[in-house]
């Protein structure tokens, strides 16, 4: 027996060394349990009845200056008032107080713990004091009546599901100190109207603001550089998104299901877009993907039907599987000779889709154009295009033949611009010491055997002498015929006259 005292006592001498002081046993004053800890106490649990309720500022002469975890959970609370002094608010601390509405915290409190008002359905404003730094994990989701929250500048870090579900908060800013922003942080805030994301935020977490129906405007500040994972999937009012520059990655399924998204606007920052980043953006008209994207993930544009325009930039390796699949307004598409691979099934179903070029390595994968009634394909003879469209019984035209082109003409008979029309793609060039696009007369030119046919003239063209077409010759000059060369360049050939 001695032996286990001594040895008892020698434990002691050591935690007390350590600097580790054990807690009284919990005790009870009036409607709190509590326990004591150097002279300072902590609420363990309200066995009350009240519903408006004030948590007091001491007990026994001693500050109560924590409230413990779940020491609130499941009561039929309304209103609670927490004394200054109290620094903490633990893990649960009122979770499942459906009844809860309102809370008034102290500036005294620097912590407030994770699910701390968990499924307080009927909470409808909280004002979060100076000095707290991390909003933690579920802390108000399944807040589903809360409509404003005020968050201060201290705040650095919002948690995962921090606001799950809150679907009727409308007025929220994200304090320009906050550097993350966690997975599920807004999923289902189904009245969030506006965000506009810091830049000090380095990554935006995965389903963030994901089926935030109502979301119609985001606001992404330089600083941020990557778009995780379904961080706005489904936010079917968002219309328009413009990403920063110093954004290098666009995560899976990141815009997926944004049915009203007509526009994206990418830097050439960005080198990486994921997974159906982009799918079922029904809305979504034309895009263009940024230089420095060498390959994208599969599905990243597929279900777009509204998609007409497509630019990809010098610089794309590969295009994957089922990438721009049942994009049924996709009429024709460039390319860029840095392809090397067409993926499986990666225009399948783009019924409109009647002309697209391709380079002479460009591999081209199994089905990659089936269900394109209307395609013609345009490449060089030998090519891998020139075996697909022949073992899929497909219309293919070599890439060489020249095609009518729209010229623009000054009064002097010098060609001042070209409208360059490729396979159905007519897009402005203009030259060096050419006049205003409004002082251009619009000439479509047609051309045998290397020679100008005929010119027509738009009607009220001057100096045209009410004839609607023309010869080669011009009045006061000739005019310079356009070839494209075996890279789709144009380039002058002689002057054309009498």
């Amino acid at each position: 027996m001695k032996k286990i005292i001594g040895l008892a006592l020698s434990l002691v001498l050591v935690f007390a060394s350590a600097g580790v002081v054990f807690a009284s046993a919990a005790a009870i004053s009036g409607d709190w349990e509590y326990t004591e800890w150097r002279q300072r106490i902590t609420i363990t649990k309200y066995i009350g009845n009240d519903a408006n309720v004030t948590v007091p500022s001491a007990i026994d002469r001693r500050p109560v200056t924590d409230i413990s975890a779940l020491a609130f959970s499941g009561r039929n609370v309304q209103n609670v008032t927490i004394p200054d002094g109290v620094t903490h608010i633990g893990d649960g601390a009122f979770s499942g107080c459906f009844n809860l509405r309102s809370v008034t915290i102290p500036n005294s409190v620097t912590v407030i713990g994770n699910e701390a008002f968990y499924g307080c359905y009927n909470l409808t404003s909280v004002t979060i004091p100076d000095g707290v730094t991390i909003i933690g994990g579920k802390t108000f989701a399944r807040c589903g009546n809360l409509t404003s929250i005020s968050l201060p500048d201290t705040v650095t870090a919002i948690g995962e599901f921090a606001f799950d579900d809150c679907n009727k908060l409308t007025n929220l800013k994200i304090p320009d100190g906050v550097t993350r922003i966690g997975d599920f942080a807004f999923i289902h805030c189904d009245s969030l109207i506006s965000v506009t994301i810091p830049g000090g935020v380095t990554a935006v977490g995965a389903y963030a603001f994901a089926s935030c129906d109502n979301l119609t405007e985001v606001s992404i500040l330089t600083g941020v550089t990557s778009i995780s994972a379904y961080a706005f999937y489904g936010c079917a009012s968002l219309t328009s998104v413009s990403i920063p520059i110093s954004v290098t990655s666009v995560g899976d399924s990141a815009f997926e299901n944004c049915k009203n998204l007509t526009s994206v606007s990418m830097p050439d920052s960005i080198t990486t877009i994921g997974i159906a980043a982009f799918r079922g953006c029904e809305s979504l008209a034309s895009i263009t993907i940024p230089g420095g994207v060498t390959s994208m993930g599969m599905w990243v544009f597929s279900n777009c039907p509204a998609l007409t325009h497509i630019t990809i930039s010098d610089g794309m390796t590969s295009i994957d599987d089922f990438m721009f699949q049942d994009c049924v307004g996709l009429a024709s598409i460039n390319i860029p000779d840095s392809v090397t691979d067409i993926g499986d099934f990666a225009f399948y179903g783009c019924v409109s889709l009647a002309s697209i070029r391709i380079p002479f390595d460009t591999n081209i994968g199994v089905l990659t154009f089936e269900n394109c009634p209307n395609l013609t394909i345009y490449g060089y003879p030998g090519s891998f295009a020139e075996e697909y469209a022949s073992a899929y019984g497909m219309s293919f035209a070599d890439i060489n033949v020249r095609l009518p082109l729209l010229i623009a003409v000054d009064y002097a008979g010098k060609i001042d611009a070209y409208l360059e029309r490729e396979h159905n793609t007519v897009c402005v060039k203009p030259l060096d010491g050419g006049i205003a696009l409004s002082e251009f007369q619009l000439f479509v030119c047609q051309y045998d055997g290397g020679r100008l046919t005929y010119i027509d003239c738009p009607a009220g063209t001057p100096d045209a002498d009410g004839a609607a077409k023309y010869n080669a010759a011009l009045p006061n000059g000739g005019c310079k015929l356009l070839y494209w060369d075996q890279n789709m360049t144009p380039v002058f050939d002689a002057v054309l006259s009498d």
